[in-house]
């Protein structure tokens, strides 16, 4: 159990003028809340007294060793992107400034709602737009993208020479992720600010007092690929990796 915060995720990442402990420190990025780690190391019983003992079944079911690493971990704190298509809406709407590698202090939607629940990763209704020159009253990084759970499984099989002594050969079979199981990192939260008529880009600041945030949602029917769309997982972790190896000990 742990809290990471920070006034910032990156170097030049621009805060509020006036007072950036007050309003920018928040969850850094990178934060991991709960995160919990177990390893083992089991050497099985000898089963070749099973089967009478003889040397066949000595060499078949004696010296396995079982190990493993599992972790469950909570998702990194993240928050919704405002966009306008084809502006920067921290130039527009705080007139802060922005040029080469230093990016302007960025509006942040006010949450009206509660932004993430059991039946939806990311609740659009829950946000509405700032006002012209309204910064917005919430800290960085107020979502949380998916957490994992991950087993890593190995298997080894120690077969020792004879005459006794250290010399041992051993054969390993490892699985990474060993249940297979699908471990999203990410959350497509790329939105779009129109007027109530549809209308985008500088366009909205013709009307600026009736806009409503509205996202790239999958039709109906698409088989377009996973992540494509608003709300979709966008990044996952690596799927099962096996790997056999052999070594050798003297």
């Amino acid at each position: 159990l742990s809290r990471v915060r920070s006034t910032s995720d990156v170097y030049n990442a621009n805060t509020h003028v006036t007072d950036p402990q007050a309003y920018d420190y928040a969850l850094a990025s990178f934060d991991r809340t709960h995160y919990f780690v177990a390893n083992y190391v089991w050497s099985l019983p000898r089963g070749g007294k099973l089967l009478g003992g003889g040397r066949l079944a000595r060499a078949l079911l004696d010296n396995w060793t079982v190990s493993g690493i599992s972790w469950v971990a909570s998702g990194n704190p993240a928050e919704l992107t405002l966009s306008i298509a084809g502006q920067d809406p921290g130039n527009r709407l705080l007139g802060t400034y922005s040029a080469g590698n230093s990016s302007a202090q960025q509006p942040r939607f006010h949450v009206s709602g509660e932004p993430q629940s059991a039946a939806n990763h990311i609740n659009l209704d829950a946000f509405t737009v700032p006002g012209i020159g309204n910064v917005g009253p919430y800290p960085r990084n107020y979502l949380r993208n998916p957490g994992f759970n991950n087993h890593d499984l190995s298997l080894f099989k120690n077969i020792p020479f004879a005459g006794g002594g250290r010399r041992t050969l051993q054969l390993r079979i490892e699985a990474f992720n060993v249940l297979n199981h699908p471990q999203f990192s990410g959350v497509n939260r790329t939105t779009n600010i129109t007027t109530a008529a549809g209308a985008t880009g500088a366009g909205v600041f013709n009307s600026f007092g009736n806009l409503q945030v509205t996202n790239n949602t999958r039709p109906a029917g698409s088989t377009a690929p996973l992540g494509n769309f608003f709300g979709e997982y966008n990044v996952a972790r690596d799927p099962r990796i096996i790997q056999l190896g052999v070594k050798l000990y003297f």
